[in-house]
C-alpha cells in the first residue's frame, strides 16, 4: 500500500452545499490499460470539511446512489 495521498479536483468547493453531498464518475485505468468507471461520493459537512467515498456497496457490489443527495 502506498503512503501517498492522491488529490483530484472534481468541482468547485462551493458547488456542494454544507451538509450535502454529490456523486461523481471518475475513470480508473485497470491493469490491462482499459478505462473503467470509478464512482465516488463527496460529502461536505456543516463544519465545512470534505470527505470522499467510493460509491460502491460492499455487500451488493453496485453503486449505492446516483447524483446529488442531502446528508441528514
Amino acid at each position: 500500500m502506498s503512503d501517498q495521498i492522491e488529490v483530484f479536483a472534481v468541482c468547485p468547493a462551493d458547488a456542494i452545499e454544507r451538509s450535502g453531498a454529490m456523486g461523481f464518475s471518475l475513470s480508473q485505468i485497470d491493469d490491462s490499460g482499459e478505462s473503467r468507471p470509478f464512482p465516488i461520493i463527496v460529502v461536505r459537512t456543516f463544519g465545512n470539511d470534505y470527505f470522499s467515498y467510493v460509491n460502491r456497496c460492499p455487500h451488493e457490489s453496485v453503486s449505492s446512489c446516483l447524483g446529488r443527495f442531502a446528508v441528514g
